[in-house]
Parts: structure tokens; sequence; C-alpha cells
């Protein structure tokens, strides 16, 4: 009878205390420790059951975290864009809020000119001088910056060889863990790039491409908005310069005929 009750224990009675006990860390939110078993029986399969549905609980709850930190970092943005329709200050303020979600220490906007083949600096904090590119106005220039333009792609550079316009021998790609270079777009249309670099790497998985794209086409719609704007303010003045203009002309033809 003692045997019998001993191995009862030690095959049903604590098998299933363990997983009573998994069951209530995984309900407090603690998915790490789960009992292992090599059992076939049915406690085994039981077990082996428990684990897949933790692995699964796991993962769903780390997208979830992803996709409220992604929108997150994205309202926070939206909020900082919105604010003005002065390009400059609005591109200002889109990377320092970028660089402050993504923790950098260095980054940039470069913005395409009419032409649509070469950049200007628009706005950044590089004290080091990393993207102060010679190569930013050179049309057919190979540079990741240059790529990120045409292709409308983001682009990871973690080495100086990856980035003609990054010299060799600097240490700079290396010091700060690399940079991303982000396509800045507005529907079909790549307006220009944002460089972010830091040493840190948690924007350079594949969850971070997702913010950083969302990112991208963020900061390159409210670009857009203020072009538009700056366009239709350009426009308005004009028309009011033709106005002004025709009203004159009107005056001065009245106060002709009226010495005839």
């Amino acid at each position: 009878t003692f045997l019998l009750a001993w191995q009862l224990m030690r095959d049903v009675v604590r098998p299933v205390k363990a997983l009573t006990e998994a069951t209530r860390r995984v309900a407090a939110g603690d998915f790490r420790v789960v009992p292992q078993t090599r059992r076939r029986d049915e406690i085994g399969q039981l077990g082996d059951a428990f684990r897949t549905m933790t692995r699964d609980l796991s993962e769903s709850r780390q997208e979830l975290i992803s996709r409220n930190e992604e929108l997150s970092a994205l309202n926070s943005l939206a909020a900082t864009v919105n604010r003005s329709l002065n390009l400059d200050e609005v591109v200002t303020n889109a990377i320092t809020r970028v660089m402050e979600l993504t923790r950098a220490e260095t980054g940039c906007v470069m913005l395409g000119n009419p032409d649509g083949q070469t950049l200007r600096l628009i706005a950044g904090a590089d004290p080091a001088g990393i993207f102060h590119c010679a190569q930013a106005a050179d049309a057919a220039a190979g540079c990741a910056c240059h790529r990120g333009l045409r292709q409308g792609q983001t682009l990871l550079v973690n080495h100086p060889s990856r980035c003609p316009a990054l010299p060799k021998g600097t240490g700079s790609a290396d010091e700060t863990g690399g940079f991303v270079c982000i396509p800045l777009k507005s529907k079909d249309r790549t307006l220009g790039v944002m460089n972010i670099a830091g040493s840190s790497n948690e924007y350079f998985t594949e969850t971070g491409f997702r913010i950083l794209n969302s990112v991208g086409y963020q900061v390159g719609l409210a670009i857009e908005n203020c072009i538009l704007y700056e366009e239709a303010r350009e426009s308005e003045e004009v028309r009011g310069r033709l106005l002004s203009r025709i009203i004159n002309t009107q005056e001065d033809e009245r106060r002709r005929i009226s010495l005839e």
C-alpha cells in the first residue's frame, strides 16, 4: 500500500502539482518556467500541450507589446510633426523626436532637390560630421543616402565599406553601431532620407525596421504637407501681386481718363 501510494504521488500528484504551479505563474505573466517531462502517457501529453500553449501565449504577448510600442511611437511622432506647416520647424522637430524615440546619438534629414537626383542637408544633430556627405550633391553617387532615395527602402549601413561617404578608418560606424537610412515617402514619392545612428541595436531588427518604415511615411507626409502649403502660399502671393497690379493699372487708367 505504501509503495502504491508513493508511486501514485511520484507519477501523478507531483506532475499535476507542477503543472498547477506553472499555470499560476503563466496567469501572472511569467512565461519563462515551464515544467519539462519525458513521459508518453496522458500527463506527458498534457505537459506538451501546456508548453505549446505557453510558447504561443508568450509570442502573442510579445507581438502585442511591440505593436503597442509602435503605435505609441507613431502617435507621439504624429503629434510632433503636425504642430506646424513650416518645413524647417517640422524637419527639426521630426529628427529630434525620432532620435529620442530610438535613443539615437546622431541623426539628420536630407531632402531631395528639385532635380530629383541630388540631396541637401536640412537638419540634424551630427557633432562628429558623420552625415556631412560631400557626395550628397552628386547625382551619380552610390552612397546609402542616394540608394535610399532611389530605391525607397530602409537600409542598414553597419560598416564604412557600405557607405562611400563615410571614410574608412574613422570608426564612426563601428562606434555608433551603424546607422539606418530611412526613406521619407509620401504616397509613391520619396522626398528625402532620414539617417539615425546610435549604440543601441534595438531598432536594427525586423520589428524596428517596421517601425522606422512607418516613421518614414509619417515624416514624409508631414513634409509633403509643408511643401504643398508653401506652394499654395507662394501662389497666393503671386495672385495678390497680380491683382494689386491690375487694380493699380485700372486706377491709373481712370486718372488718365479724368484728366482728359
